[in-house]
């Protein structure tokens, strides 16, 4: 990903997606257009994976198709998201028992 900044990165993608849902490629393509890493593929696939997108209709609804496009949550949900890019490990066993609980140990 030619040493992209995470932080950087998830803004700009959060600047780049206030026009509207995005395909990955075309994501990454904006990206390394900014200066954000030199592959626009490996950018678009990362940037899914680390930053709070959701991937938005008519794909994945029973009867309908298309390219995969992508939003950012806030603007899916109308709600602000608290991004912890580094979250502590607590924190983060916290949102995965709240999300997949209850879990043992060993599944944590």
């Amino acid at each position: 990903m030619g040493g992209a900044d995470l932080g950087a990165r998830v803004a700009a993608t959060r600047e780049e997606l206030r026009g509207g849902p995005l395909a990955p490629r075309e994501l990454g393509r904006r990206l390394v257009a900014r200066g954000i890493g030199d592959d626009a593929e490996a950018i678009g696939n990362a940037t899914r994976a680390h930053a709070p997108l959701v991937q938005v209709p008519p794909r994945g609804v029973s009867g309908a198709g298309g390219q995969a496009l992508y939003q950012t949550i806030e603007a899916w949900t109308r709600r602000e998201l608290e991004l912890e890019l580094e979250p502590s490990r607590e924190t983060l066993v916290r949102r995965y028992l709240g999300a997949f609980g209850p879990a043992s140990v060993m599944d944590a």
